[in-house]
Parts: structure tokens; C-alpha cells; sequence
């Protein structure tokens, strides 16, 4: 069982709360006027919850989703708890006050972002159905946007559940987040399960920052500059940007989810073919740099992610309705194509960066080749065993550039340098070369690096045409630093919520 976490409270400047759910009597002697008989009228403006262990609580309630809820029984005092706690939950009838409030006002206000409520199936690295997301946007009759974000996806080792909460102004300014994560391990696994807590507020200009989990507590704060913003309002406002608007820009984000103040670069609005559960698709892109690697969504002509990136490819978010979602990942369907695969003797591995790219099965032993037909590119990855292990870097990319050269006879090399592939020295080169296409010559350019590790030298080698370069240069230097030269390295996904129950451990 999931260790039980104290009460999840905002302090009053005055008063600090503890306590556990389960404990009603603390509950009554500190909240007695929250606790009312379940046969109390309710007053207009105040809501009531009954939990599980007979409690009633009576207050306002700030923020709910599917798995969890959050109600303000004190002036400045919020209590939040998972649903399975509770056993009903009713709604009083709104003030005048928050009638005043609209969805309309307040959605105009917040940089076109209009209410919403958007479900996702989770798939793995092979395409698998794993989990299920749930994402809205919603006003909460101050003038004020609520962002929410639900995951669960699960792996061999366990469960990972996800609750992420945004309040901002109508401009975008925050006023608070909040992330609630649950791991509970896997039947027959060893432990209990960990349960992780981090609610931040703005006081000033000062961000507060209080933590929760099954050791402890602790509270930090930090003086931020104007300008700062919570990753769920500030995706919202950028995938609700016209189409044909184009910019690359950085912020100062505060993310709960990874308890990190950090800045971040955007590139959004760049306009692509790709190709989606089998038919081509015109989308905009939204690319978001992290220290851990670029997270990329695709967006339909009104901004909603058709396709994104939760933790690269070995955890993607499909949009589909919650129906489907869920079926989807109690059957464990299939509902992508892999994203990672290898050579038909093992030999070198090869991740693809979406799926505007597959793996060519017309491969052989010790070389795995990438193909984007939209975008007439491929990336091809393979074993030199033919080249001796004593010979230079620039030796050993000479003599795959005079194989290439007996294909494409006017290549001409236009640059050569080093540069670190998976920790490695790589020496390459960058060129171009024509091809015959009906009555016209087209400029195709070619990228080569070739690499020594324990096994011998492996060639890297990435064709486009010279129109589409823009296009798909990101995703070649994607797959370029993600190659798998090892074959532990090779990862037939037990997926990512795995590495995530590594990492929180």
C-alpha cells in the first residue's frame, strides 16, 4: 500500500496545518467549522465534500480533476486529497460574485485561450498503449485560467499517476502550481510505493516553494524577475498562437513536475508534412529545448496536439477520446509504429524521432537505415567491419567517402570537422551531389561521421534533398546523438515509466 502523506495545506501567515486524512479527529478539532452535519443546508458559494471515513467538509472547492480534488475550508487554508477518498462530492450554487465571472471574459483575456477538456492514450517506444492523459483549461470565476494535466501510465517495475495544477491571471501572470506524483510498484514487486508533493505560490515577487513526501517537509523561496511562467498556461498560450506565426524564444519557467526554476527555449509555428496513422498531415510545430532533450508536439490547424512528446519517444501522447484512451490501454493495443530498431544482426540500434520516419526492412546484418519518404530523407547507420581498427579517424572517413563517391560521382565535400557523438570523437563531412529526377537535376546534401567504439568503426550517413534540409535537419541530429552502438544499450521497452521509477528512487 502507498504510504499515507500528511494533509496537502496552503499555511495561513498565521497558522500551519498537519494531519492525515484518516485522522478525524484531528481533522474536527482543528476544521470544526468546516465540519457539518451531512444534512446542513449549504449556502450559496460553499461546496461539501464527504470522505470516506465519515468526515464532511464543507468550503469552496479550488481545483478538481478526474483523480483528484482541492478545497479551500479557511481563509487562506486548502486541504487536497486523491478521489478514491472521497465518497460524494456536491457542488452549492455560485455567489453573485462568481456569476460576475465568466469562461467568455476570462478566456478573451488570457491570449486567446479558450476552455477546454482534452484526452490523450499514452504509447511506448514500441508503440504500445501504456496509459491515458487528461488535459483542460478551465475559469475559476476570479478572472483567473485553471490548467490541469492527469497522467497514469504503467511498466513492469509499477504505476506512475501524474496531477499537475496551474492557476494564472488573465495575462499569463502565475499565482500558483502544484504537482502530485504516486509510483506504486507493480504486483510482486518489492516497497510500498512513493508518493511526492510540490506546491509553489507567488508572494510578491518572491516564489514560494513547499515539498512534501513520505520523509518529510521542506520550503524554499526565491526572488524571481518579472516575466515568469508555468509550463501548462505557457504551452496553452503558444499552441494558441495563428498559424503562420513563427518565433524562437526563451522563458523562465518554474516546472512542478520537475521541482526546477530553469529557462527554456521554444521554437513554435515552423510548418510540416508528416505523416499520421498512415496519411499525410499538414502540422505546426512546437519544439521545447530541456536539458534531458527536445520535446516536440504536432498541432492541427486550432493548436491541439495531435501528437506530443511527454519523454521523447518512448512515451508519446496520441489525441483520442476517453473512451478510446482507456480501451486502448486495457487491451495494451498497438497504436503506433515502434520507435526503435536495429539491424538484423543487432549489431548497431537506431531510434526514430516520430513518425514521419520508419525503418527500411530491406536492411541487412550490421547496417539499420531510416527512411521520411515525405521528406525523400534517409539516416543510415552501419558497422565498417571491413576497415581495420589501427586506421585514423580521417582515413576511415576517406574511404567511406570514396564508396559513396562510386554512387553519386560528383559529390563534392563542402566541409569537414569533429564533433562528440554518445561521448565520442567523430570525425565528418558535409556535402552535396545531383540527382536526375525526370527532366530536372535536383541538389541532394549528405551528411557523414564515422565513429570508433570498442566493436570497430561505424558510418553514420544522412541524405536529404537540399529544399527539404530545414525541414528535417532537427530530426537527423536527433537520431545522430541517440544511436545505439552497444547492444545493452539497446532498449526493447520494459518503457519509460521504468526509467521514471529509476530516477524517483
Amino acid at each position: 500500500m502507498t504510504p499515507q502523506l500528511p494533509l496537502v495545506s496552503r499555511p495561513h501567515p498565521r497558522r500551519r496545518v498537519f494531519g492525515s486524512l484518516l485522522l478525524a479527529t484531528a481533522l474536527g478539532s482543528f476544521f470544526a467549522s468546516a465540519i457539518h452535519a451531512q444534512d446542513d443546508p449549504l449556502p450559496p458559494g460553499v461546496d461539501r465534500i464527504h470522505l470516506d471515513v465519515g468526515t464532511v467538509l464543507d468550503g469552496r472547492i479550488v481545483q478538481e480533476t478526474d483523480g483528484y480534488v482541492e478545497i479551500e475550508i479557511a481563509p487562506g487554508t486548502l486541504v487536497g486529497f486523491d478521489k478514491a477518498r472521497t465518497v460524494r462530492i456536491i457542488r452549492g450554487a455560485p455567489t453573485t460574485d462568481d456569476d460576475a465571472g465568466g469562461a467568455t471574459g476570462t478566456a478573451s483575456a488570457a491570449e486567446g485561450i479558450a476552455p477546454s477538456d482534452d484526452w490523450a492514450v499514452l504509447h511506448d517506444a514500441e508503440g504500445s498503449a501504456v496509459g491515458w492523459l487528461q488535459r483542460s483549461v478551465q475559469p475559476d470565476g476570479e478572472g483567473r485560467l485553471r490548467f490541469s494535466e492527469e497522467w497514469s501510465f504503467s511498466g513492469k517495475d509499477g504505476t506512475v499517476e501524474v496531477t499537475v495544477l496551474e492557476v494564472v491571471g488573465a495575462d499569463g501572470t502565475p499565482v500558483s502550481a502544484f504537482c502530485h506524483e504516486r509510483i506504486r510498484p507493480a504486483a510482486g514487486q518489492p516497497g510500498t510505493g512513493r508518493e511526492r508533493i510540490v506546491r509553489a505560490r507567488m508572494q510578491g515577487r518572491k516564489l514560494v516553494i513547499e515539498r512534501s513526501n513520505s520523509s518529510g517537509r521542506s520550503r524554499d523561496e526565491h526572488e524571481v524577475p518579472p516575466g515568469l511562467r508555468f509550463p501548462l498556461s505557457l504551452n496553452a498560450e503558444l499552441r494558441a498562437r495563428p498559424a503562420g506565426h513563427h518565433a524562437r524564444e526563451t522563458h523562465l519557467l518554474f516546472d512542478p513536475v520537475d521541482d526546477t526554476l530553469v529557462r527554456r527555449t521554444f521554437d513554435v509555428g515552423r510548418i510540416r508534412m508528416v505523416e499520421l496513422e498512415g496519411r499525410p498531415q499538414r502540422v505546426r510545430v512546437l519544439a521545447i529545448e530541456r536539458a534531458r532533450g527536445r520535446l516536440v508536439e504536432w498541432l492541427d490547424a486550432a493548436g491541439r496536439p495531435l501528437r506530443r512528446e511527454v519523454t521523447g519517444p518512448s512515451l508519446v501522447a496520441l489525441a483520442a477520446p476517453e473512451s478510446e484512451a482507456r480501451r486502448a490501454v486495457e487491451r495494451r493495443r498497438q497504436v503506433a509504429p515502434a520507435a526503435f530498431g536495429t539491424d538484423h544482426g543487432s549489431a548497431v540500434g537506431l531510434w526514430l524521432p516520430n513518425p514521419a520516419w520508419h525503418l527500411d526492412e530491406t536492411g541487412r546484418d550490421g547496417a539499420v537505415t531510416a527512411v521520411s519518404s515525405l521528406d525523400e530523407s534517409t539516416f543510415t547507420a552501419w558497422r565498417l567491419e571491413q576497415l581495420d581498427a589501427d586506421l585514423l579517424a580521417t582515413s576511415a572517413l576517406d574511404a567511406v567517402l570514396r564508396w559513396l563517391r562510386q554512387v553519386h560521382g560528383d559529390l563534392e565535400v563542402v566541409a569537414r570537422g569533429v564533433r562528440e557523438i554518445r561521448g565520442l570523437a567523430a570525425e565528418g563531412l558535409r556535402g552535396a551531389y545531383r540527382v536526375k529526377d525526370g527532366g530536372r537535376s535536383r541538389i541532394f546534401e549528405i551528411e557523414v561521421h564515422v565513429v570508433q567504439d570498442g566493436a570497430g568503426w561505424v558510418a553514420l550517413c544522412a541524405t536529404m534533398p537540399r529544399d527539404r534540409a530545414s525541414s528535417v535537419a532537427a530530426d537527423l541530429d536527433w537520431m545522430l546523438e541517440r544511436i545505439e552502438l552497444r547492444p545493452e544499450g539497446f532498449l526493447r521497452t520494459e518503457d519509460v515509466a521504468d526509467a521514471v521509477l529509476r530516477r524517483r528512487r
